[in-house]
Parts: C-alpha cells; structure tokens; sequence
C-alpha cells in the first residue's frame, strides 16, 4: 500500500507542478503583450507631439505647443526605454532619438522649419525602427513560450490518461471483482472471500473485507449461540414458573389477564381459558379493590410494590396473600403490569398461634417479674436478720463467744453473704433479660471507686497472701457512669481474679486511656482459662470447671451481668489468657464528661439538725429490732412504728428529728407515708432514709426521700447514710 500511495503522490505532485508551469508561462506572455502596447501607445504620444510642433512651426499663425509638451518628449523616451525589451540596437535607437529631440526642441525654440522637419523626420524614422525592432523580440517570446505551453499542455494531458489509467487497472477493475463477494455477503453467504491479487491500496481493502466477513462469520456463530442459550433460558424460565408454587399473572395496561401460570389455576381454580381478557378486579371484594387501585396507581409512576390483601377464588373463597408487582415499561410507555401471589394463609395461622403464645410467655414473663419481685423482698428481709443479727453477735455486743460459736456465726454469715450475691445476681438477670436494667449515671473520680473497689476485695486477698496493686493513668480523671453498677464490674472481675489465682500470687487493677474511652484491666497470675471456654464465659449459667483448691461453685451468672452492664454504658469487654500463666480482663466505657463537674457545697449536701430521735417504721419485727439495735449502740433515741397510719400517728406527736422508712408496710405503704409527710409543712423537713428490698425503691428520691438503702443493711452503711443526711457522726 505504501509504494501505491507514493505513486499516487508522485502522478499528483507532477500534476500540479506543470499546471503551475503553464499558468506562469500564460501570465507572462500577457504581460509581453501589454509591454508592448504600452510601447505603442508612448510612441504614439511621441508622434502626435512631433507632429504638433511640426504643424505649429509651418502655421503663419502662433505656436499652440508649450514647453510642457516639449518637455514630455524626453519623459516618453524615458518610458520607451523602461518597457524595452533589453537590446543593444534599441538603445542606440533610443540615443539617437534623444538627440533628435534635442535639434527638435532647438529648431522649435529658432523657429528653424528646416531643422525641426529634419529632426522630426528623424524621430518617426527612429520611432518606426524602434518599434518593429522590439515587436520582433516580442514576436520572438511568445512564439517560444506559446511553444513550451503546447508542450507542457500536453505532458498535462499525458500525465491526466497515465492516472486514469493507473486508478482504473488498479483500483476500478478490481473493484468490481469484489462486487459480487460483497452482493453474497448482504444475501447471507458469509462463505467466500476476496481474492484478486490486487495491491496497494486495493489490497488493503481487499484484507480489511475478508476481515470484516471473519469477524461477521465469528459474530453470526455466537449470536447464533446466544439465541440456543437465550432459547435454552427461556424454556428453563418457563419450566420454572410453570413449576412455581406462588402464582404469576400477567396484566395489560388496562389491568387485564393476559397469562397466568398453573399455580394460579390451583389457587383460585381458573383455567387459562377462563381467566384470560378478564378485570383483575374481578378478583377482590370491593374494600380489597380499593386497596389494589391505590397500588396501581403507583405500579403507573413506575414504582415496584409489596402489599398484604385478601383474594377471591372461583368459589368466592377469601385468601390472604402477599402480592408483589412491577410495571412493565417499554420505551418509557407503560404497556402493562405482573404480579406475583403467595398464599399466606399458613403463615396467618402461625401469626396466630405464635401471638397468643407471646401473650402467654408475657404473662409467664410478669409471672416471672412478680415472683422476682415478691422473693425479693420476702428473701432480702429474713437475710437482713440473719447477717444483722450475725454482725451484731460477733461483735458481741451481748456477751463473749467461745471459739466454736465464733466459727459458726462466722459461717452464718458467710453463708448469708453468698446468698445475697445469688440473690442479686438473679435479679440483676432478670433485669438483664427483660430490659429493665436503669442506667443511673454520674461523674465520680475514676480513683474512688478503684480504692473502693480494692478494699472490697483486700481482706479475701490477704487471706490468700495475694498482692493486691492499682494503676491509674495521669491522663484518666473522672467518667460518666453508673458509680454502683460500675464498682459492681470492678468487683466482680477482682473477685474471680482473687478465686483463680492460687496463693502468693498476684492481682493488678490498671486503668488507662484508650483514644476516646477508658480502659479498665483486670490481670492475674492465677491458672488461666482454656481455650475451648472462653467462647462461653459471658453467657448466663456457664461455669468453667477448674480445679483449685480455693474454687467453690456459683451461679455462673457473674460474668454475663459484667457484659450487660458495660454494654449498657456503651463499651465492650473481652478476655485474654494462657493456661498456667494467668487472665486479663479488660473492658473500656466512653470517657466523655456529659455535664460540668461541680463538687457539692457543704450546705447543699447535707442538712445539719439539733436532735439525735429517729423513728423506725417496720413492719417486719426482726428488721425492726436489728434497726433500733444499731442506732441505739450509736447513741440515738429510736422508737419504732409497725405500720403506716401507726407512723403518721407517732410523727405527728413525736416530731422525730430522721425517719427510716420501709415502702412495703401494712395499712397506709410506705408510699402513702412519704407523699403525707411532704403535704405537711411541719413534717416536711424531716430527713427521711427508705429501707427497701427492691431497687424500685430509688423512685422514692424523686418524692422527696433524702436516700436510699437496699436491704440486706448493716451497722456501717445504715449509720454513715444518717451522716451523709443529717451531719451527725456515728460512734
């Protein structure tokens, strides 16, 4: 192709180049031609003066030639001589003129006839020489360039028949060989392919053809295999529906039946036939008809939708189905819809039965709550005397005790301590379960509460010889939590710290910073956790069983409630550990202060009263006299009531200076006793402490109530709330 092309080029090139020639030639013997008609045209002008002057000189009368015209005869030989064709004969001529001109002009200005017919004579023969001599060097050039034109004209001609000649042998003869090749290919035969030998150009259109008639042969093939596997899908697509259980209808824009599928006819009992033209309307009753026309109306914006509505079967029978559609939308015109229908008659059924069976698990559940609630209070109370009364014996306040009663109070107590952590434990759970855990949170000291936390634990680690140690970050000050549920986890994870770690060995509470949380840490070198249990550690009743002399069984609910309460601040909790070398709990809670941290101002925080009377009001006579017991031992003067109207009665008289007050009394509640004493103007300063077995007690604060206790209670506890309400030091 590429020796075509510069043939090509070269044919065009040469082309031009004598076009380009002949034109040049043209022009220039145009200018020959009008050279010398100049010539003529100044030599006319010469003659026409000479003649004048002649004239002028022979008439009797005076000259009509002035010096201007004179004059003009030197500027006409100047002209002669700038349109001359180059000639030595012609410049002698010329000279001779001049000085003619000169003889002619003095003879004039003498007014000598003889001299100025003499030099005029002169003149025109000169002028006649002048100018035959220079027509016949122009004669001369045209006849040479009109020759050179005739011949490069017909190299022109030559050149035009060569690259006609070339383009038709080249190019048009094999074109029309390949006229057939190209009729066969629009008819379908993809079978033949161009061969004409030709080259260049023609050769490369020749390749490119068969190319195209490749490409068209590989297209067809696998266009032709698209249709098989596009026929293939489509028998499969029936296949499927046709053997689909939910039914398939198939609407116009008019919203009628044009196809169904054989489930349809098992659901409702139409066969094709009888379906087929009809109103889909047909199918609803009129409440339902309104519903599905309101979907239709959206199915004609172009919107896709899923709605639960009743149809009719042949036989007037309601189903209940769940219905989804779509328009069918071609070229933006809507031109009908499809719908699918799933019997959910089954499904009503179970709906059903499963909620009557959550309205009975919700009624096991309040079952559950009460009975919770119920043994709450009915196991916190007995305990309450139990461990009081255990306290109040080893710190014999009544006498001393020999060593085995010692021992076996010990055992009282140590027994009635572990059933109150059961005892919360399960509740704690319950709350966990049902959702009711209250997030009750405050800013406190991150350093308190470890402290706290720490002096739990400290007597059951010395008994161990286990190090007890704590790390607080300079970075971490105080958090927003739960204080109580938080101190809760603290004690938890150190307690099972402590239980897993044999003796002399150690325990270390780390708090750090963790980006935007606080990370708590619990780390022991205690015998660690297999791997196979760590996956169950934080759910309700797992154990893990170890072997350890310093283990005894629990609920296994401990570290289930740690990871609902550290979830309920928002955190996460996870474990570390390796058999043999010890655990790391670790946990983390959002470090963001809520509200600027104020401390309290004394006169804010405590109220300061003359008088050491307090009424105890108790319906439970044990609880009663464990109460009055501690007080009295503390210097107060206690008087007790059994019962609510008892109590509003003794208040009214008495006018103690601090009330304790139990919510479940008989008679007038605790409740009752509480909303009396702030509708009094003379009773309603009086500080008064609630004593409750369950947490919903707390509600009391918001009445009025300056604290809370949840029983069981002890001496410590009982005697710094009076304290903390009231300004009065315990003894």
């Amino acid at each position: 192709m590429k020796k075509h092309v510069q043939h090509v080029y070269i044919f065009l090139i040469l082309l031009i180049v004598l076009l380009i020639t002949v034109i040049g030639l043209r022009s220039y013997t145009l200018s020959i031609l009008k050279k010398n008609d100049r010539l003529k045209a100044v030599a006319h002008t010469e003659r026409n003066i000479i003649d004048d002057v002649i004239v002028s000189v022979n008439s009797p009368a005076p000259p009509r030639v002035s010096q201007t015209s004179l004059s003009g005869l030197k500027h006409g030989i100047q002209l002669l001589s700038l349109y001359a064709n180059p000639d030595p004969d012609c410049k002698r001529i010329l000279n001779s003129i001049n000085a003619d001109i000169g003889r002619f002009k003095e003879g004039f200005a003498s007014s000598d006839r003889l001299e100025v017919d003499s030099a005029g004579s002169n003149i025109h023969k000169n002028l006649d020489v002048f100018l035959q001599r220079q027509e016949s060097i122009n004669n001369k050039h045209i006849h040479y360039f009109s020759t050179v034109t005739t011949v490069l004209l017909s190299l022109v001609v030559i050149v035009l028949l060569f690259l006609l000649f070339y383009f038709y042998s080249t190019i048009f003869l094999p074109m029309q060989k390949l006229i057939p090749i190209l009729e066969s290919v629009e008819k379908g035969d993809l079978s033949q392919r161009a061969d004409t030998k030709a080259k260049g150009m023609l050769a490369v259109i020749e390749h490119s053809i068969n190319s195209m008639i490749a490409s068209l042969q590989i297209y067809t093939n696998q266009l032709e295999a698209m249709v098989e596997d596009r026929t293939r899908e489509l028998k499969h697509k029936e296949f499927y529906i046709n053997n689909m259980h939910d039914c398939l209808c198939v609407l116009d824009k008019d919203s009628r039946i044009v196809d169904i599928n054989p489930a349809f006819t098992q659901m409702l009992g139409y066969t094709r036939e009888e379906i087929a033209g009809r109103s889909i309307f047909e199918l609803f009753d009129e409440n339902n008809k309104k519903i599905i026309a309101a979907e239709f109306e959206k199915r004609a914006k172009g919107d896709p939708s899923t709605y639960e509505i009743n149809i009719l079967t042949k036989d007037h029978t309601s189903i209940p189905i769940i219905t989804s559609g779509a328009p069918i939308i071609e070229d933006g015109v809507l031109t009908g819809k499809i719908g699918i229908f799933t019997d959910i008659s089954f499904l009503k059924a179970l709906q059903a039965e499963l909620e009557f069976r959550n309205v009975e698990l919700e009624k096991a559940n309040k079952a559950k709550s009460d009975f919770l609630a119920s043994m709450s209070h009915e196991l916190r109370t007995p305990l309450n005397a139990i461990m009081g009364f255990s306290e109040v014996l080893l710190e014999r306040n009544f006498g001393e005790l020999n060593q085995k009663q010692e021992e076996y109070i010990k055992d009282v107590l140590e027994a009635g301590e572990h059933l109150l952590l059961l005892i919360n434990d399960i509740l704690d759970l319950a709350r966990v379960e049902s959702g009711q855990m209250i997030f009750e949170p405050s800013e406190f000291y991150v350093r308190d509460i470890v402290e706290q936390s720490i002096t739990m634990v400290k007597e059951r680690a010395l008994r161990h010889y286990i190090n007890l140690s704590e790390v607080i970050s300079p970075d971490v000050s105080m958090v927003y939590a739960d204080e109580r549920k938080l101190k809760q986890v603290l004690y938890n994870l150190l307690t099972n710290a402590i239980k897993f770690t044999p003796d002399s060995g150690s325990v270390s509470l780390i708090v750090s910073k963790a980006d935007k949380d606080v990370m708590f840490t619990v780390e022991d070198t205690g015998i660690g956790i297999p791997e196979e249990a760590m996956s169950k550690l934080f759910y309700p009743f797992s154990q893990i069983r170890l072997s350890h002399p310093s283990i005894h069984e629990g609920t296994g609910l401990g570290l289930s409630i740690v990871k609902a309460i550290i979830e309920l601040h928002g955190g996460k909790i996870w474990v570390e550990s390796k058999v043999g070398k010890g655990s790391r709990f670790s946990f983390t809670i959002p470090a963001n202060i809520k509200h600027p941290f104020r401390p309290p101002q004394a006169a804010q925080a405590q109220k300061r009263i003359d008088g050491n009377h307090v009424l105890v009001i108790e319906d439970d006579h044990a609880i009663a006299k464990l109460i009055k017991g501690y007080l009295q031992e503390a210097g107060y003067e206690v008087d007790v009531a059994y019962d609510g109207e008892q109590a509003l009665t003794m208040i009214k008289d008495l006018k103690p200076n601090i009330i304790t007050l139990n919510l479940s009394i008989p008679k007038k509640n605790g409740w009752i006793v509480l909303k009396s004493l702030q509708a009094d103007p003379d009773a309603k300063g009086i500080p008064v402490i609630i004593i409750s077995s369950i947490e919903e007690g707390k509600d009391a604060l918001k009445l009025g109530a300056s604290s809370f206790i949840l029983k069981p209670i002890d001496r410590q506890t009982l005697l710094k709330e009076i304290y903390r309400v009231c300004g009065r030091r315990f003894s």
